[in-house]
């Protein structure tokens, strides 16, 4: 069957358009799959806080339970804020991003589409590093933003 080269030229547009889905969607399934195993992570790691039955600890008693804090390595769950999704974004680049990749990271995970802002995305992650840096919170260097730790360096 030969089509007309206009018709080829739509077909092939579409292909590639869901060639570009079908790589997001596995973006997203990878970061899904983290997520994933963080939950699984911090369960193991909160079960044997839990008193067994016919153990000695008192139901209700007076022990304060401290928390058990999240590695840095563990990516975060639930939902969170546009600021900490940032973080995130940086927390798993620990090489630093421009202003623009950290855009696209998350656009690929899916946090801009939770983003309802009336600024644009781009300017409002601008905005964010550059609050954050001001903080102390994130370095920048080369035109690239990463996570600081306490010590002022940046995390790697």
């Amino acid at each position: 069957m030969n089509n007309p080269p206009v018709a080829t030229e739509m077909i092939a547009a579409q292909i590639n358009a869901m060639d570009s889905e079908l790589e997001q969607l596995d973006r997203q399934i990878a970061h899904y799959q983290a997520r994933r195993e963080a939950v699984v992570l911090m369960k193991k790691a909160l079960e044997p806080l839990i008193p067994k039955a016919g153990s000695s600890a008192p139901a209700g008693g007076s022990e304060t339970v401290k928390p058990v804090p999240v590695p840095s390595s563990v990516p975060r769950t639930g939902n969170t804020g546009f600021r900490e999704a940032l973080r995130d974004v940086l927390r798993d680049n620990p090489k630093g991003l421009k202003p623009r990749e950290v855009v696209q990271e998350l656009e690929a995970r899916g946090d801009l589409a939770k983003y309802t802002g009336t600024v644009e995305p781009s300017v409002r992650v601008h905005n964010e590093l550059y609050s954050l840096r001001k903080r102390g919170s994130v370095l920048r260097r080369s035109g690239r933003y990463s996570l600081a730790t306490e010590n002022g360096n940046a995390v790697t």
